[in-house]
C-alpha cells in the first residue's frame, strides 16, 4: 500500500523509487507480480473500501510500516495523524491480520539537542508500538534508521548502506542462480 490517488499511481511511485536507486536491472519480471493498493495510513481502513481492506487483513503474512509525514519544520501536532495515528491504524490492522509488525523509525535527539515535531512524533510511535506489543502481544520490531540524506549532486550515487536500498533489496526477489555443473 502507497500512499497515491489510485493504484496506478501507487505502483508508478514505487517503481520510480526503485528506478531511482539502480534497483531494476536486469530480470525483472516479478515488477508484474506486485499489485499496489492506494491507501494512507492514517486514514480509517487506510481509506480502502472495507473489501479491499479485508482482503488484505486475510492475506498479509508481515506488516512493514514505513509509511509518515515527513517534514522537520511542521510541529508535533500537524504530525500525530500521520505518524501516530498512522501507526495505530498499522497495529491494529496487524492484530487483525495476525502478523508480525516491523517499524521504521529515526534515531531520537541526543541528549540536550533540540526535537522537532518529526522526531517527536517518531518518538511517541514507538511508545504506541511498545504498549501494543505488551498488551497484545503483537511481534513487533522498531529499526531506528537515522536521518535519510541523498545527494542532490547530478551522478551522485545511492551508497549501499542506505537504508531504503537495504528494505528495496530484501523485497525484490532474488535472482536465479545458475545451476552448477561438472565436467567429468
Amino acid at each position: 500500500m502507497i500512499r497515491a490517488k489510485d493504484p496506478a499511481a501507487a505502483k508508478s511511485r514505487l517503481l520510480a523509487t526503485y528506478a531511482k536507486r539502480d534497483l531494476l536491472q536486469g530480470e525483472s519480471s516479478w515488477i508484474d507480480r506486485i499489485i499496489c493498493y492506494a491507501g494512507d495510513v492514517s486514514e480509517t481502513l487506510f481509506g480502502l473500501s472495507p473489501a479491499d481492506h479485508l482482503m488484505l487483513v486475510g492475506q498479509t503474512d508481515v506488516v512493514v510500516h514505513c509509511g509518515a509525514e515527513v517534514n522537520m519544520i511542521k510541529p508535533y501536532q500537524v504530525l500525530a495523524k500521520a505518524n501516530v495515528g498512522g501507526t495505530a491504524n498499522v497495529l491494529d490492522f496487524a492484530v487483525r491480520a495476525g502478523a508480525p509488525h516491523v517499524f521504521t523509525s529515526t534515531i531520537l535527539p541526543m541528549e540536550g539537542e533540540e526535537t522537532t515535531g518529526y522526531r517527536r512524533s517518531k518518538e511517541v510511535a514507538e511508545e504506541v508500538i511498545l504498549r501494543a506489543r505488551d498488551s497484545h502481544a503483537i511481534p513487533s520490531a522498531v529499526l531506528q534508521l537515522g536521518d535519510i540524506g541523498i545527494s542532490s549532486e547530478p551522478g551522485a550515487s545511492v551508497p549501499d548502506d542506505d537504508f531504503l536500498v537495504i528494505l528495496l533489496k530484501v523485497c525484490m526477489p532474488s535472482p536465479p542462480r545458475a545451476q552448477a555443473s561438472t565436467v567429468a
